[in-house]
């Protein structure tokens, strides 16, 4: 697959990986390729789609009280988070990865 960047016009060919059970967590499944939003936390890897994406998690770290339903329903995206996001004890360095997502953004005009 070739990817032109936005800014420069450099042209670069990523080897795409059409099996699914090839990919990682931290891989975009349509392309099989890295996300572009994704930052190393220690041994994981905080990693989002796109800029709302982005906002939901930084949301859901900021976030003081976390309420869940009463009536069992379908497992939210909040919910679905790994463990190691929602623990209390990591919300610092979360916020600091975030903010370095933002600044990577910001300088990719993806904002």
């Amino acid at each position: 697959m070739s990817v032109k960047c936005k800014g420069c016009g450099h042209n670069d060919n990523y080897p795409v990986r059409p099996e699914p059970q090839a990919l990682s967590v931290e891989d975009d499944p349509d392309s099989g390729l890295p996300y572009f939003l994704s930052f190393a936390v220690g041994r994981h890897v905080l990693w989002a789609r796109n800029i709302a994406h982005l906002d939901l998690i930084e949301a859901y770290v900021n976030a003081t009280l976390r309420e869940r339903a009463l009536e069992p329903v379908k497992m939210t995206q909040l919910a679905r988070l790994p463990a190691w996001i929602k623990y209390a004890a990591n919300r610092e360095i979360l916020r600091k990865a975030i903010k370095s997502l933002r600044a990577r953004a910001a300088r990719a005009d993806l904002t």
